[in-house]
């Protein structure tokens, strides 16, 4: 049980450091057009603060009235609708310029 813990552990860590650098690149995104570079890394980071409010909040509520194991299935759908939404507007944009 210990080992497939070990394993668990590695596995969580490199899905982090691939996707660590979304925001980075986001950020990079946001600010490399004209306007208000200020504005617009306010914006991130007034976002940021939100999901880390909103997020438990709600990953808790989902948790107690459904079950734990809905959680995750919850959030890996948030992830994919998000990532489908980027693709999306980063097409339209990548189009018009």
């Amino acid at each position: 049980r210990g080992e497939r813990g070990l394993w668990i552990v590695v596995a969580s860590r490199l899905l982090v450091g691939f996707f660590k650098q979304s925001l980075t690149m986001t950020t990079s995104l946001m600010t490399s057009g004209s306007g208000d570079k200020t504005a617009e890394v306010g914006r991130i980071s007034a976002c940021l603060t939100l999901g880390w409010i909103v997020g438990p909040t709600l990953g808790s509520l989902l948790a107690s009235r459904a079950g734990l194991e809905y959680v995750p299935r919850a959030s890996a759908a948030i992830m994919a609708f998000n990532a489908v939404a980027a693709a999306a507007v980063l097409s339209d944009e990548g189009e018009k310029g």
